[in-house]
């Protein structure tokens, strides 16, 4: 019983140990990501950096924090940051983040007030600490810029994970509740569209092939960002009152960021959505009775409309009709 007894005491010392020395590594990770910043004209403010969370958890909490990138065309103010990992698996984390944040970008400035906003990381246990899966999710959220301009959703998830056993792919997903539009933007559509003020819901699902892994060589200064190759859109669904749009596609881009392929739209109440977007400017006003015309007859009078897109030699068109230049990827 006593041998008993001395070896639980000496793996509760050496627990004790690594959690110190662990906790440690973090506090010194923390500060030289801070450093490395500052080394590339950052500007880091923050006044505490703390762990807790002895003996099963690394909790890190960092107060009252600026950043500021180099020539000042971004900055972030927050009262607090903090992070949470279980100290046996230090390589899945949670950070939280505050109900109320500043975003600066050029010369707006915008206000996040926000409730339940947090993201979760995983990442592979290797020298490449490849990501397997990055989730971000929030309740009620609101952005409020001194533009003048605001919009906000009851609730927003998105999440990037690794596709199994295929290299460099991942499966991406968005989901977004009651998204308010700007003011402006529905006093342009105005009330002869008959739709709301914001969208119901607007989910994403696709998965796509990059042309290199997201690990953390993807953040060292200088370092290309990846570029997708291929995007295999699985599902698309837009709810805004009366109007619905679902889409589906595949797509192939090019050396150039020039995707080829199709995506359909099928869209109900597209009458309604045309009326929208030539009150956007998206579509001009003298061309409108044509894409009215064009569409009944797609449509064969009925309310839902399949609209296939093709992206073919930088262009975009449905059917003989062509829409213009096709966005490019990168």
């Amino acid at each position: 019983m006593r041998n008993l007894t001395i070896f639980v005491l000496v793996l509760a010392a050496l627990y004790s140990g690594y959690w110190f020395v662990g906790s440690r590594a973090v506090e010194n990770g923390a500060q030289a990501a801070i450093a490395d910043l500052q080394n590339q004209g950052w500007i880091v403010e923050i006044e505490d950096v703390s762990t807790r969370g002895f003996p099963s958890r690394f909790d890190t909490t960092a107060t009252d924090i600026l950043l500021a990138s180099p020539g000042d065309g971004f900055s972030y103010r927050a009262p607090f940051l903090q992070a949470f990992a279980l100290s046996y698996a230090p390589n899945s984390v949670i950070a939280a983040f505050p109900n109320e944040q500043k975003v600066r970008l050029g010369l707006q400035t915008i206000d996040v007030a926000s409730e339940g906003l947090k993201a979760s990381a995983k990442v592979e246990a290797s020298t490449s600490a490849e990501l397997e899966d990055l989730t971000l999710e929030s309740g009620p959220i609101q952005l409020s810029s001194d533009f003048g301009w605001n919009t906000g959703a009851s609730k927003l998830i998105s999440a990037v994970r690794q596709t199994s056993g295929v290299e460099n792919t991942y499966d991406v997903y968005f989901d977004v509740d009651e998204l308010m539009l700007p003011d402006a933007i529905n006093q342009m559509i105005g009330s002869e569209a008959g739709l709301p003020a914001s969208f119901d819901t607007i989910e994403l699902d696709l998965r796509t092939k990059l042309d290199k892994p997201l690990d953390r060589f993807v953040a060292e200064q200088n370092a290309e960002p990846p570029r997708p190759e291929t995007i295999e859109l699985r599902r698309l669904t837009a709810n805004w009152g009366d109007a619905t749009i679902e889409g589906r596609g595949d797509l192939e881009i090019g050396a150039e960021g020039t995707p080829e392929g199709r995506i359909t739209l099928n869209v109900r109440s597209w009458d309604k959505l045309i009326s929208a977007l030539v009150s956007l400017g998206l579509i001009q006003e003298g061309i409108a009775p044509t894409v009215q015309n064009v569409a009944d007859t797609m449509a064969q009078g009925g309310d839902t409309l399949s609209v296939p897109i093709s992206f073919q030699n930088g262009f975009m068109s449905v059917g003989p009709l062509p829409l213009g230049p096709a966005p490019k990827f990168f």
